[in-house]
């Protein structure tokens, strides 16, 4: 997550543990002693069907922290 920090203000996409698929801005991405994390800033949960097609996104609000533990995979772009 060290690297991450490099990257505020980029898009990306965040897969959580529990199935969930998010995609927004990286606000901020934190390395402290006790745990890191990402905030994501105007995230968007992403809603699919069994094919991968994207069915909806929902606004979820104006930021939200993601722990290490919640995710599985993150993946950066330049614009969405």
């Amino acid at each position: 997550m060290k690297k991450i920090r490099q990257k505020k203000g980029r898009f990306f996409i965040v897969y959580i543990g529990n199935g969930l698929e998010y995609k927004g801005i990286l606000h901020y991405a934190d390395a402290g002693k006790d745990k890191e994390g990402l905030t994501m800033r105007n995230p968007m949960l992403i809603l699919r069907d069994k094919y991968w097609n994207v069915l909806d996104e929902i606004e979820m609000g104006r930021e939200i922290l993601f722990t290490e533990k919640d995710v599985l995979r993150v993946l950066f772009f330049d614009e969405l």
